[in-house]
């Protein structure tokens, strides 16, 4: 008991000396972080710009600028005052909180809200997103390397029910390399593992991109976006059984084009007979505000 008074009088502690400092640090002849670009390296921020236009990070300067090398230091200027908010919040020990975060992940419990449900037509988004990749930046991880992967649990509820089909859409970015350009596609295959991590089947994915024209230079981020679709009798048998699963891709893909990647780049979707059973019953919601 003591020990964790003394912890907790430590971090107050800790957080009223930082906050005094930022002050001091604030109200000394000022100097303001100035942000506008990304450049470099693929360095894959600006791959993906112009899908993030107008979005700022803390701080909005119209005069922003960012020195143009890998380190991606900012520019420091005197003056041109910028006020800053600080928001000071407690800390909370895994101990104090009863470890209820970890639990919830430990547990793999399918969650409700990933479920949506129309008549006949569901969809349910992946549980957890995992990825090996050059990121995340602006919540995409770009696979660009031997080894780079990412990888969706989907948790489904348990119990069977009545499937007339089911597919897997894809939503990626697709660049042909480095700074790259648009218009591109591109062909990954698709491992499907149980939870285990045996591997229940594979397919070819044939990421299409509609945008036009098709240009190799680079274009920050426009014309990127490329989707796709699996459908077949695997995903139906196992969203019949209720059994939760693993989709997965890995690069090199056959072209090595640049992808990237986020939690909802896949959304598994099915079509139930009009015949319920006990566990689409349950599952069912309507979504009259959606109308």
């Amino acid at each position: 008991m003591k020990s964790r008074i003394f912890l907790r009088r430590l971090i107050l502690y800790l957080e009223i000396n930082l906050g005094l400092f930022i002050l001091i640090f604030i109200l000394c002849p000022a100097y303001t972080y100035e942000l506008n670009q990304f450049y470099g390296n693929h360095t894959k921020e600006n791959s993906i710009q112009n899908l993030i236009t107008n979005q700022t990070v803390g701080i909005t300067d119209n005069n922003a600028r960012f020195v143009q090398d890998n380190s991606h230091v900012p520019m420091i200027n005197p003056g041109n005052n910028k006020p800053i908010e600080l928001v000071l919040t407690p800390m909370v020990t895994d101990e104090e909180n009863g470890g209820a975060d970890k639990k919830q992940e430990g547990e793999g419990v399918a969650r409700e809200s990933d479920y949506f449900q129309e008549g006949d037509f569901v969809t349910v988004q992946p549980f957890l997103f995992d990825a090996i990749g050059n990121g995340p930046i602006y919540g995409w991880t770009w696979l660009t390397s031997k080894g780079d992967r990412a990888s969706w649990t989907f948790k489904l509820k348990p119990g069977s029910v009545n499937v007339k089909t089911a597919a897997l859409n894809f939503s990626f970015l697709v660049t042909n390399g480095v700074n790259g350009g648009s218009g591109y596609t591109s062909n990954p295959k698709v491992k499907i593992f149980d939870l285990n991590g045996n591997e229940l089947g594979s397919s070819a994915l044939q990421l299409t991109n509609t945008f036009r024209p098709k240009y190799s230079g680079n274009t920050v981020g426009i014309g990127y976006p490329a989707s796709g679709a699996i459908e077949s009798s695997l995903l139906r048998q196992l969203v019949s059984q209720g059994q939760s699963f693993v989709v997965s891709i890995e690069w090199p893909t056959p072209d090595k084009h640049h992808i990237a990647a986020k939690k909802d780049s896949v959304l598994l979707a099915y079509v139930i007979s009009v015949e319920m059973t006990g566990r689409s019953e349950q599952n069912f919601t309507t979504q009259r505000g959606r109308k």
